[in-house]
């Protein structure tokens, strides 16, 4: 399936799009590393893990085992964090075919993604609350383990709903942590759309302002 080039992986996703073949691409790295191993760090937006967050770590690596064909992965690659990507390679042995790699949308890739999907009409976006966006969108907590802790069902809820009310659309979803975990409850209750953790590849229209070099 992916060929885990860059830009030949970008194209399938995108020609998938085209085509409204239903699938999901998740993205993990080293934070989501930290995350599922509960270690105790802040990332580059200022979200930290503490000891509360053993749960939320759990369901992130349960949505590792996904194993239908159309459920896709991306994972750090070897030239940037070898640590992080040996750790996914071991744990996605088995499903080898679906993972690419979770900087696909940034570096040499990204303008011609966020060409892409800024002007894919049929799209939904799934971002932080305080997005300045300039069109309608669907919110996210801004502290996504907070929200997490004191309030599972009712983000599941309000996630699975809206994947029931979408058919064959596709949704940007930029969540930090929070978003794989969206992308698998979303799609477990609709798999007929196209789900993509966009992350910070869109911040210049999500937040009107480059988060990442």
């Amino acid at each position: 399936m992916f060929t885990k080039v860059f830009n030949e992986d970008l194209e399938l996703l995108k020609t998938k799009i085209i085509n409204k073949e239903p699938f999901a691409f998740p993205r993990y790295a080293d934070y989501e590393v930290d995350v599922i191993l509960n270690r105790k760090v802040t990332n580059c937006d200022g979200i930290t893990i503490t000891e509360n967050e053993e749960a939320f770590g759990k369901e992130m690596f349960e949505t590792l085992l996904h194993q239908e064909n159309n459920y896709f992965y991306g994972i750090s690659c070897p030239c940037c964090d070898v640590q992080s990507f040996n750790f996914y390679q071991r744990i996605l042995s088995n499903s080898w075919d679906r993972v690419s790699y979770s900087n696909l949308f940034v570096n040499s890739n990204w303008n011609s993604a966020v060409d892409f999907l800024m002007n894919y009409k049929n799209k939904v976006f799934i971002v932080n609350e305080n997005s300045k966006l300039k069109q309608p969108f669907y919110k996210v907590p801004s502290n996504v383990f907070v929200s997490y802790r004191n309030d599972r069902e009712s983000l599941k809820t309000y996630y699975e709903n809206l994947a029931e009310k979408h058919n064959e659309t596709l949704f940007c979803i930029s969540a930090g942590p929070l978003a794989e975990i969206i992308i698998h409850w979303m799609y477990l209750k609709n798999n007929n759309n196209q789900y993509i953790d966009t992350g910070s590849s869109l911040d210049m229209f999500i937040h009107n302002n480059p988060t990442r070099a």
